[in-house]
């Protein structure tokens, strides 16, 4: 069988999964995530009423400050593909 990796199935993939890998996959996640949530504010404010906007509003202020403080380090990075 040639070309075959021996590197392949569930525990390659584990192998892959390096301390440095989840900060940088946590860091991908949180930065679009406070990208998305900037764009939440204005419908959530239209269509929120009574007292449960100051409590929505609250939380998504908190999430949005978690995710930039996770994202803010997060940097694109192209994968080497071989071409």
């Amino acid at each position: 069988m040639r070309g075959m990796n021996r590197q392949t199935g569930p525990r390659s993939a584990l192998r892959c999964l390096t301390p440095e890998r989840l900060v940088e996959t946590g860091q991908r996640v949180a930065f679009w995530a406070a990208v998305v949530l900037s764009l939440v504010y204005v419908p959530m404010l239209y269509a929120l009423s009574g007292e449960t906007k100051g409590i929505v509003v609250g939380a998504v202020l908190t999430l949005h400050a978690a995710c930039l403080v996770v994202g803010h380090d997060y940097t694109h990075r192209q994968e080497n593909t071989g071409q």
